[in-house]
């Protein structure tokens, strides 16, 4: 009698999961398994002044540029593509844009041009968290334009002796004369020369002053050029280029700055400003 066959089940062939894995637990598990990244830490802006980084002084009608940074205040990392808000606080002046964005080196620039008054504007470049930078930029006066025109309805008016061109003039009368000042590339005084108001290096005394009516060089340091000039009742103060203040005249009242009390000076002194402070202007009072 011949038995009858019985089947039998043959294991599936191996595959190559099962060949790299050991263990029935492992097999059913799928032996595989995927290794997790954490999530990149969300950067925290922070924003910093390029340039400039002091006052920045520029000739009145002119631009200046204004360029802040943006990083990461944990791992200092520049930050591109950051929105940066830009507002003139108080001052003069009209901004290029509104917003700006930084780029791969994370700076981000706007252009401030200086309207015809001259004095500081004070500029901030904010992110959206708040945080902000600012700047201070100042017009000075520039070179006056040439203009020709026509005078009428005046009499006994006459031309200044030596035909000079200036950039800022200024006069003022005081108990003894007047005194007119022009500045330029040379600045030159005339009139009345009670206490050494014409700069010159001379004085005359009150009860008989000496007085010029042509234009005399005033005895500047060299390399010294005054962009403008005012002229007090007994003393002249004048702004060079550089933003510093000179003084002459008149001492006894202590408008002469940094020269000593009482001490009249017959050629300019300079009047020492406060540590990072320049001057924009020169200017009396209004009575």
């Amino acid at each position: 009698m011949t038995a009858a066959a019985v089947p039998v089940s043959l294991p599936a062939p191996m595959t190559s999961q099962m060949l790299r894995c050991s263990g029935l637990a492992i097999m059913l598990a799928g032996c595989s398994s995927s290794s997790s990244t954490s999530p990149a830490p969300t950067p925290t802006p922070t924003i910093a002044v390029v340039s400039p980084t002091n006052v920045a002084l520029g000739v009145v009608n002119t631009t200046i540029s204004l360029t802040a940074h943006v990083q990461d205040s944990t791992t200092t990392r520049a930050l591109a593509g950051v929105t940066v808000s830009w507002t003139i606080d108080q001052g003069r002046g009209s901004l290029q844009s509104a917003t700006t964005t930084t780029d791969p080196s994370g700076n981000s620039s706007n252009v401030i041009t200086l309207d015809k008054k001259i004095g500081p504007a004070d500029v901030t470049a904010a992110l959206s968290s708040g945080k902000n930078v600012k700047f201070t930029v100042g017009g000075v006066p520039g070179p006056a334009a040439a203009v020709q025109s026509t005078v009428t309805h005046l009499a006994n008016v006459a031309a200044v002796i030596g035909g000079h061109t200036f950039t800022s003039i200024n006069g003022s009368h005081g108990s003894e004369g007047s005194v007119v000042c022009g500045a330029g590339q040379t600045t030159y005084c005339w009139g009345i020369n009670t206490f050494g108001t014409l700069g010159n290096g001379t004085e005359s005394g009150a009860n008989n002053p000496s007085r010029s009516n042509t234009p005399g060089p005033v005895m500047s340091e060299p390399g010294t050029v005054f962009s403008a000039v005012t002229a007090g009742g007994t003393h002249v103060c004048a702004l060079d280029t550089n933003g510093h203040v000179w003084c002459w005249g008149n001492g006894s009242t202590g408008a002469l700055g940094g020269a000593s009390l009482g001490a009249d000076h017959t050629i300019p002194s300079f009047v020492a400003n406060p540590a990072g402070i320049n001057a924009l202007r020169v200017a009396r009072r209004r009575r």
